[in-house]
């Protein structure tokens, strides 16, 4: 074959394989959908991400935070966006806790109507005991929960959140009668959960650790598959004895169903290498994350076992939210 034939060749699958850089994208600024407000956790990730695409692709990438709903609101935007890759949104693990717990009622399908780009970061919970409760393993705690049934409580940042659902999966799981006891958010669960007037609590790594260091609480295990790094002492659930127990926090960028695979692959591929940049790995550990990454259909899969497994767990704990 000639040289130039090949050339010919080379060209035209080029051409086939991806479209989008022949046909420019982006060549408009590409709106990046917050569904929280700003200054938390996944406000911080989504802006830092949308800053350096912004400086790497020449197109700016606009974070708009669009709150309510538990995040349902700002992410039904996206969902209802044409899928030409200029809307995107922020997906975190609370979405498919809703899918497990609501879906019914949702406005969209989060399994259908979406398509997912790429894992930004995982967050792992540690269970943590105020200093009176006399336990140091989660052995010992599931046996003070079975030696006086309805007495030990948890709190968690509502019902039907992923803090709530945590506490319910080790009840259920060890089949002990533990009392939940919800709040307005995180911070007053903590609060109470210093001042003695519940028993223990799964939180994050910035919630706890603070109270961790001053001994006002006591961290018996971890929610990972692993160990983490920070407390190698620390057991996880699973070593603890409760199987196939892994309960993290997640979040990643999405857009709407039926998007061009050429421009999900750009948008992962430039995501990927903004999450190993050291701006967006810090604020990440600032909030007790590990990025991930990773391709489009791992992220994908991700999410749909996550919503299996919370639907289980919801389903087992009996876990209902007028």
């Amino acid at each position: 074959m000639k040289k130039l034939d090949r050339l010919v060749l080379l060209l035209a699958a080029c051409a086939v394989i991806s479209p989008v850089w022949a046909q420019g994208y982006p060549v408009k600024p590409i709106r990046l959908i917050i569904p929280f407000p700003p200054g938390a956790a996944t406000d911080l990730v989504g802006r830092v991400i949308a800053t350096r695409f912004s400086e790497m692709s020449g197109q700016r990438m606009i974070a708009e935070n669009r709150p309510g709903a538990t995040g349902s609101i700002g992410l039904d935007a996206v969902a209802k966006s044409p899928a030409d890759g200029y809307t995107l949104g922020v997906l975190i693990i609370s979405h498919a806790v809703h899918a497990a717990i609501d879906g019914a009622k949702m406005p969209y399908d989060l399994a259908r109507d979406f398509t997912p780009v790429i894992q930004f970061s995982r967050n792992p919970y540690l269970l943590v005991v105020h200093p009176s409760v006399p336990v140091k393993s989660v052995a010992e705690l599931v046996w003070l929960a079975r030696s006086r049934p309805g007495v030990l409580r948890y709190g968690s940042s509502g019902t039907g959140g992923i803090i709530h659902l945590a506490g319910a999966w080790l009840a259920t799981a060890t089949r002990t009668e533990m009392i939940h006891v919800p709040y307005k958010g995180s911070g007053p669960a903590m609060v109470d959960l210093v001042g003695g007037h519940i028993d223990f609590i799964f939180a994050s790594i910035p919630t706890a650790g603070s109270f961790m260091k001053q001994q006002k609480l006591r961290a018996v295990a971890v929610t990972t598959a692993r160990r983490l790094e920070q407390f190698p002492n620390l057991p996880t659930m699973q070593e603890a004895g409760i199987d196939n127990y892994v309960a993290e926090g997640w979040n990643g960028l999405a857009g709407p169903a039926r998007m061009p695979e050429a421009i999900v692959s750009m948008l992962n591929g430039t995501v990927g290498k903004i999450l190993n940049q050291p701006e967006a790995r810090n604020i990440m550990a600032a909030e007790g994350s590990t990025p991930v990454g990773g391709t489009p259909r791992e992220f994908g899969a991700h999410i749909t076992s996550e919503i299996e497994k919370w639907t289980r767990i919801v389903r087992q704990a009996g876990i209902k939210v007028d």
